[in-house]
C-alpha cells in the first residue's frame, strides 16, 4: 500500500518483477518446495496506492495478482508493463480525492504500452478508470498501446468520461477495446471528433449509458469505412 511515492524503474532489457512466492521461473525455487506448489492468479493482492501518493510504473512485470494496480494517487503513471495471470482487473483508477482543485486542477494519468493477461472469474474489464468528479483529464493519448488475451472481459472501460479539451478518438493499433460506461460527456468549447471506422461499445446499463453533446462532435465515417 503505497501513501509516499512509488517508483519502479525497470528498463525494456531489464525490467522490474512483482511475483508469487512459488513462481520458479525466475530467480529459481525460492520456497524450495520443487514441483509442489505452482503460481496461480491470486496468489497475492497487489498494489494500492492513494492519497497524496504518486506512482510511476515503468517496464514492470506483475504476475499472478488478484487486482494489479489500484490507484486513486494524485499522479499515476504505468508504461510499457505486463500483467500476468491477473485474476480480476489488472489496472483500475479511481479519480483522488480533491480534484478537480478549487482552482480546476486536475489529474493526468498515463497508461500507455502495457500488456495485460487476464485469468478472469469475475468478467471485471483489463483496465477501468472511474472519473464520475471529472477530477481527471483523461487525453485518448495518454490511454493508448494497450492490449489484453486471456480468459477475462478484454476492454478499458472508461466510467464518466468528461472531455477538457479536444479529443480525437483513437488508442492504438491493436489496442483493446475501450468500452463507455455512464456516459460520454461533450462539454461546450470542446470538440470528440470520431475518425472512419472507430468502434465505440457501451456497457448495459443499470441507470442509462450516452454520449452527451454540449460542444462539438465530428463523425467521419465513410461508405467502405463508417463509425460505428
Amino acid at each position: 500500500e503505497v501513501q509516499g511515492s512509488l517508483l519502479v524503474n525497470g528498463t525494456s532489457d531489464n525490467p522490474v518483477t512483482l511475483t508469487s512466492l512459488r513462481d520458479d521461473s525466475i530467480n529459481g525455487d525460492t520456497n524450495n518446495d520443487g514441483t509442489t506448489t505452482t503460481p496461480a492468479a491470486g496468489d497475492w493482492t497487489g498494489i494500492y496506492t492513494g492519497g497524496a501518493s504518486t506512482v510511476r510504473i515503468d517496464h514492470a512485470a506483475i504476475r499472478y495478482t488478484a487486482y494489479g494496480v489500484s490507484s486513486s494517487s494524485v499522479s499515476t503513471t504505468i508504461r510499457d508493463s505486463t500483467f500476468s495471470k491477473t485474476r480480476n482487473t489488472a489496472i483500475s483508477l479511481t479519480t483522488p480525492n480533491g480534484f478537480p482543485t478549487t482552482t480546476g486542477g486536475l489529474s493526468i494519468p498515463v497508461i500507455t504500452g502495457n500488456t495485460i493477461t487476464t485469468t478472469n472469474i469475475s468478467d471485471a474489464p483489463a483496465i477501468t478508470i472511474y472519473d464520475y468528479s471529472h477530477g481527471y483529464d483523461l487525453r485518448t493519448t495518454n490511454l493508448s498501446n494497450n492490449t489484453a488475451t486471456g480468459a477475462g472481459t478484454n476492454y478499458m472501460k472508461l466510467s464518466y468520461w468528461a472531455l477538457h479539451d479536444d479529443q480525437t478518438w483513437g488508442f492504438g493499433t491493436n489496442a483493446m477495446q475501450v468500452v463507455i460506461d455512464g456516459y460520454l460527456s461533450v462539454p461546450a468549447n470542446t470538440t470528440l471528433t470520431l475518425p472512419a471506422g472507430t468502434v465505440i461499445k457501451f456497457t448495459i446499463p443499470t441507470n442509462y449509458n450516452s454520449v452527451e453533446v454540449q460542444g462539438s462532435l465530428l463523425v467521419n465515417g465513410t461508405s467502405d469505412n463508417p463509425v460505428t
